[in-house]
């Protein structure tokens, strides 16, 4: 199940109406200002740097798929460390903020829980996105405020309301007197709470869902079955179900180094939302309560146990959904004059590109060249014609080979170039900007000058030549001389993606050059040839391992987690870029594992 992180207008419209969703407000950035110049970019070293300025804390602003990384030390964003050869403290461990579930997340656990695939985004708290392709690109839920509490009680009086006509899906037993159904009650507690906060409950806990029970019987006058539905609605307004911290069974243990150990229960969940996206499942829950996931080759098990279900499969789809804000496709319009296909085109465009991601990342050889190389894609009639594929007919999608002269790897699917272009054409800074901050990990600074807008459209003058043209005046210099000259080599593709030799009548120029791994320039003639390059770049690969570290942890990487990101991308090396090893690799590095007291935690 995949889904929206924005609201669609259709959507906005509806949660108007309906005061107990969230709603989330929308900027409207001028060309000028999106495209606009900005500060040096930031070269700093390690060590405790501060974050960029557009990130905070937990509850602070947005920076790509919801608000940004944690108060700490972050590490700068400048993408130009080496994670083969950087000193690092093998001791350290990054961080674990306290967080609540994602959109995604959230509904695949309901979904897993009760069986229920009644609410859609609208009825949960959704994440924002930003527009601008910043280099943090993961949902990371907004505080829990009065909308998101409003949310969550609706979420769970539907899903209370919908468990009551089949309750026996859920009960551990059948009471025959009234005797009987306390205990059954109790026993109900006991295991649906279990489940429902992917750890045993403690005696508290049962007593108060015990007085909840009571009072439903006494003071509400309800039946047995209207009770148990009041008890999955308080199980699931509690804070043991949405956040992601969960309260283990045994106490903290510090280590000579002062960092936690995390509990077994909380390895288990911090495992399952990693790699499934979804609650624990009852082997994992088992291996927890058996204290089995505390040594490397234990975690390892699981991990390659996990990463052969299609939940994987779905979660390595949502990360390049998420790494390539494939849910603001909705907010790109197109001239539809010249193209009037593009509506029909959006979801196909989005579940290949989740389809790609899939296969490639998690099937075949899941290598990081595959991903930047692979002509294997699926396509439904739609798609099938801008590609310029025949034999496809219908609403599905097929398996196809796309032209290896026109296309190949995930930068080549319609859906990015799409999402990366402008209503009427190719928008070159735009595409430049997801290379440099999705594959390099390097980040711009917000504009601090305006920006005149580049020429319109003018015939026999292609895009290249506007933006060449933009490019030279002073203030834009910053930044559009590293952003155009790899959204240059994006020209053959137009507005929606489709192949093109020709611009405004004329001839396509997608020659460019740009600088890998701290080597002098080097010239590709086409997005295929930049793509190899980054496919096989140092820089590209140890930010992919990054991305993968914020996806898994919903944080930016900090100093603490430099020597479990050198780690991951030493085995990721080794095992010829195979993302699958990546993961396993991720799962036992020290910072999945342990984590740093925060300011003033007493443990």
């Amino acid at each position: 199940m995949m889904i929206n992180r924005r609201f669609s207008a259709s959507q906005a419209n509806e949660a108007s109406q309906r005061p107990r969703l969230q709603r989330l407000g929308c900027c409207a950035l001028s060309l000028g200002l999106f495209l606009g110049c900005t500060a040096n970019i930031d070269g700093t070293q390690h060590g405790d740097a501060p974050g960029p300025s557009n990130t905070t804390g937990a509850t602070g602003s947005t920076s790509g798929g919801g608000n940004g990384a944690p108060d700490g030390n972050l590490m700068p964003a400048d993408g130009s460390e080496d994670l083969g050869t950087v000193a690092t403290d093998p001791n350290a461990a990054g961080p674990m903020p306290l967080r609540g579930m994602t959109s995604r997340e959230y509904l695949q656990t309901v979904s897993e829980l009760l069986a229920d695939q009644s609410l859609t985004e609208t009825d949960v708290p959704t994440e924002q996105t930003s527009p601008t392709f910043d280099y943090f690109p993961f949902r990371v839920p907004n505080g829990v405020g009065t909308v998101e509490a409003e949310a969550l009680q609706y979420s769970a009086e539907k899903l209370a309301a919908n468990v009551l006509g089949k309750l026996s899906s859920i009960l551990p037993c059948t009471p025959s007197d009234a005797a009987q159904e306390t205990s059954c009650a109790t026993q109900f507690i006991n295991t649906f709470g279990a489940r429902a906060y992917r750890r045993p409950l403690n005696t508290d806990e049962v007593t108060r869902l015990q007085d909840l029970y009571q009072a439903g019987r006494t003071t509400l006058k309800l039946d047995f079955n209207q009770t148990i539905g009041l008890l999955v609605e308080g199980i699931a307004q509690s804070p043991n179900f949405y956040y992601q911290a969960v309260k283990d069974i045994t106490q903290p243990l510090v280590d000579a180094n002062g960092k936690v150990a995390l509990g077994p229960y909380t390895v288990a969940n911090r495992l399952s939302y990693f790699l499934w996206g979804t609650m624990p499942d009852q082997a994992l829950l088992d291996a927890a309560r058996d204290n089995q996931l505390s040594t490397d080759a234990q975690l390892e098990a699981q991990a390659r146990r996990m990463l052969q279900s299609d939940k994987a499969r779905l979660m390595a789809g949502d990360f390049v959904d998420d790494l390539l804000d494939m849910d603001m496709l909705g907010d790109r319009p197109k001239n539809p004059d010249k193209y009037g296909m593009y509506p029909a085109l959006q979801e196909p465009m989005r579940l290949e590109v989740q389809n790609f991601g899939s296969n490639v990342l998690l099937g075949g050889t899941g290598t990081f060249e595959q991903f930047l190389t692979s002509t294997t894609t699926s396509v439904d009639q739609a798609l099938a014609a801008v590609y310029g594929v025949s034999g496809v007919t219908g609403n599905d999608l097929k398996s196809v080979a796309l032209n290896s002269s026109q296309r190949g790897g995930v930068l080549s699917l319609v859906g990015f170039l799409a999402n990366t272009g402008n209503s009427e054409g190719s928008l070159p800074p735009r595409r430049g900007r997801v290379v440099f901050t999705r594959f390099l990990c390097t980040e711009l600074h917000p504009p601090n000058v305006p920006v005149p807008e580049p020429a319109p459209e003018q015939p026999n003058i292609t895009t290249r030549q506007r933006f060449e043209q933009h490019s030279m005046n002073p203030c834009a210099t910053g930044c559009h001389n590293i952003l155009d000259p790899l959204g240059f080599s994006f020209e053959h593709y137009d507005g929606i993606g489709a192949y093109r030799d020709t611009d405004q009548g004329a001839p396509v120029n997608s020659s460019t050059s740009f600088a890998f791994d701290g080597k002098p320039a080097q010239s590709f003639a086409n997005a295929l040839e930049l793509e190899r390059a980054l496919a096989s770049s140092d820089q590209a690969q140890g930010c992919f391992t990054k991305q993968w570290l914020r996806y898994a942890f919903r944080r930016l990487e900090t100093s603490g987690d430099l020597a479990s990101l050198q780690g991951a991308y030493k085995q990721f090396k080794a095992s010829g870029n195979d993302t699958k090893e990546l993961l396993v690799a991720l799962v036992k590095s020290r910072t999945f594992r342990f984590r740093t007291p925060g300011t003033n935690e007493v443990l």
